[in-house]
C-alpha cells in the first residue's frame, strides 16, 4: 500500500496546476480490497484532488492509458511490459488459483503446477479480457494447438484457415520408431482396415459412440473408438499430410517435435477427460 501511495502522490506532481482530478482504471476483481484503503490514504493526504476510477479490462486499461483518457492503471504486469514508454511499478504479487470440485484429484494436491492441468478441460479469461496475459497463459502450458489458439485470437488474421502442424512431415512407422528410441519400449506399425480396428476396441470395452447403448461406459473412456477409427482413416487418406509454416508465422517459433513431445511426456498427457467432454 505504501508503494501505491507513493506512486500517486508522484502523479499528483505530475498533474497541471489546474488539474483536480486523478484518472484512473482499474479491472475491480482483486484490486478492490486494495483501492478502498488507498482511497481512504490518498484522500485525506490530498483532499483538493477528486479521484476519478474508470472499470474497464486489462487491454481496455491499456487502451485508456496510451490515449490518454487516464493517468494511471492497475492491472497486471503482462498488460504493459512491452511498453518502453510506460512507467510501471510493482504494488504486490500474487498467485493464480484454479478452481475445482472436491471430487477433482486436483483437489487434494498442496498446489497445482501447468503441468497438472494440461489436457484438462478448464475455463478461463477469454482473450478480449487481457490478450497478453492469455497469451502468457497458454505459452506456459507448452501445448501448440493451445498456444496457436491464442495468438490466432490475438492476431489480425480474418477468413484464413491456420494449419497446425509439427516441424517434419512424419509417416506412422517413423514416428514409432522415434517413440522406441525415446521410450526404449520397441513398438511397430502394422496395418488393418478400419473394421479390424473397431473389432480391436470393441474386445476390450471401448463404446464407439457417446450416445444410445454406449451412453454409460463412454464416461469411463478418454475416446470412443469413432473418433480413433475416423483418425486413422484421415491419416490414411492424407488428410493430415498438410504442411505448412502457418504455426511459425503465427506465434514466431518453430511448433514442438515428437521426438520432444516423448521426452517430456508427462507435460504431454490427456489428463483425466472422458470421451462425454467437448
Amino acid at each position: 500500500m505504501h508503494a501505491i501511495n507513493l506512486a500517486c502522490d508522484e502523479l499528483v506532481g505530475l498533474l497541471e496546476p489546474a488539474a483536480s482530478t486523478l484518472r484512473i482504471g482499474f479491472t475491480g476483481a482483486s484490486q478492490n480490497r486494495e483501492l478502498l484503503e488507498f482511497t481512504r490514504a490518498f484522500r485525506r493526504d490530498h483532499p483538493d484532488v477528486r479521484l476519478d476510477f474508470r472499470k474497464d479490462t486489462f487491454d481496455g486499461c491499456r487502451r485508456q492509458l496510451l490515449d490518454g483518457s487516464v493517468d494511471c492503471c492497475f492491472g497486471i504486469e503482462n498488460t504493459y511490459r512491452d511498453l518502453e514508454s510506460v512507467q510501471r511499478e510493482r504494488l504486490f504479487d500474487y498467485e493464480i488459483c484454479v478452481v475445482c470440485s472436491l471430487d477433482s484429484p486436483l483437489a487434494q494436491r498442496p498446489y497445482v503446477t501447468p503441468a497438472d492441468i494440461r489436457g484438462e478441460g478448464f475455463v478461463i479469461f477469454k482473450p478480449e479480457y487481457g490478450r497478453l496475459f492469455y497469451r502468457d497463459f497458454m505459452d506456459l502450458l507448452r501445448d501448440d494447438c493451445a498456444v496457436a489458439a491464442a495468438h490466432a485470437a490475438m492476431s489480425d488474421w480474418t477468413d484464413r484457415v491456420i494449419d497446425v502442424n509439427g516441424p517434419e512431415l512424419l509417416t506412422i512407422g517413423e514416428y514409432l520408431a522415434i517413440a522406441s528410441e525415446v521410450t526404449g519400449k520397441k513398438v511397430t506399425y502394422e496395418y488393418i482396415d478400419d473394421d479390424a480396428l473397431y473389432a480391436f476396441f470393441d474386445s476390450i470395452g471401448v463404446p464407439r459412440t457417446t450416445e444410445g447403448m454406449w451412453a454409460d461406459s463412454a464416461q469411463n473412456f478418454p475416446f470412443c473408438s469413432d473418433g480413433m477409427v475416423s483418425f486413422g482413416r484421415a491419416i490414411r487418406l492424407g488428410q493430415m499430410s498438410t504442411f505448412t509454416n502457418d504455426f511459425e508465422e503465427l506465434v514466431g517459433r518453430k511448433p514442438i517435435t515428437v521426438r520432444e513431445i516423448f521426452e517430456h511426456m508427462d507435460e504431454h498427457l490427456i489428463g483425466a477427460r472422458t470421451s462425454t467432454e467437448g
